[in-house]
């Protein structure tokens, strides 16, 4: 089922998201789908205003593909297809709430991807795995060191630094250079079709696939995750991008400080704790 919200816009700009029951049954996804199902409809309540702020339309998806993978590969498509409608696309994760006023589509170039770019070394510093002033290309280079690999065990897939690792593994696997230290986060991701047609994700989608596939046997987390591919696209064929500032995508985990939400713009509730966030914006919703 597809809902839609249209306004009245000249550039044919449109703010997307996607809700579906996720098929995992781990006690976080649980927990996580228990957190959207009583914040459904404040959630959407604040993108399609948003939306609305932004002068576009807005369009909640909810599809079949119900694996959470599959999903996030699913919504860079959409996308693709979505720009055949409109000028300017700009997907939002469902656990974004918006706190602005301020335009996105008038801030920054859709002619480039824009998207939030998360420095990996600055995570690892943060983890305590990679030494003070150790570049991240000297840091790779000893992770064959027993104590670091027994640190790395401790990781599940979806860390960054397994992702960073993923992505410099693939670079290796295609022959090419230009690998930089960063993952995207596309729980913000937009464009228009200049930005489509240069980063050419659909296009390029199998050879990645291929890539990763002739690389599982150095770790067996690697596996088909739309923000490493799509990082890996950014820097292996130079794709103009849009780094947004860390408010126009403000991380929620455990260590944020909530206070600075105040001043945040979109504010990505990863911990799915929407009630302290809402509480901080002095909102009284569910």
């Amino acid at each position: 089922m597809t809902k839609v919200w249209h306004h009245s816009n000249e550039k044919k700009r449109l703010i997307f998201s996607i809700f579906t029951k996720i098929t995992d049954t781990t006690k976080k996804r649980t927990d996580n789908q228990k957190q959207f199902e009583i914040y459904y409809k404040d959630l959407l309540r604040g993108l399609a205003d948003y939306a609305k702020t932004c002068n576009a339309d807005y369009i909640l998806l909810s599809p079949e593909v119900t694996d959470y993978d599959n999903l996030n590969v699913y919504k860079i498509q959409q996308w693709e297809k979505l720009l055949n409608e409109y000028d300017n696309v700009m997907y939002l994760d469902f656990d974004i709430i918006p706190n602005t006023t301020r335009n996105i589509f008038e801030e920054f170039d859709f002619n480039k991807v824009v998207t939030r770019l998360l420095p990996v070394n600055d995570y690892l510093k943060q983890t305590g795995f990679k030494a003070p002033g150790e570049s991240f290309t000297d840091f790779y280079e000893r992770t064959k060191l027993k104590e670091y690999q027994e640190q790395k065990k401790e990781l599940d897939q979806y860390h960054w630094l397994i992702k960073g690792q993923q992505k410099k593994d693939m670079f290796k696997a295609d022959s090419a250079i230009g690998c930089k230290d960063v993952i995207a986060n596309t729980g913000t991701f937009g464009g228009n079709r200049n930005a489509r047609d240069t980063l050419k994700f659909s296009e390029r989608l199998d050879h990645c696939k291929k890539l990763i596939d002739s690389i599982k046997h150095l770790d067996d987390r690697y596996f088909y995750n739309n923000e490493i591919i799509v990082s890996f696209m950014l820097d292996r064929y130079n794709v103009p991008t849009i780094d947004l500032p860390p408010h126009w995508h403000e991380l929620v985990l455990k260590d944020t400080p909530m206070i600075k939400l105040r001043y945040s713009y979109l504010i990505h509730v990863i911990t799915k704790d929407f009630k302290g966030v809402y509480k901080v914006l002095n909102r009284d919703f569910s």
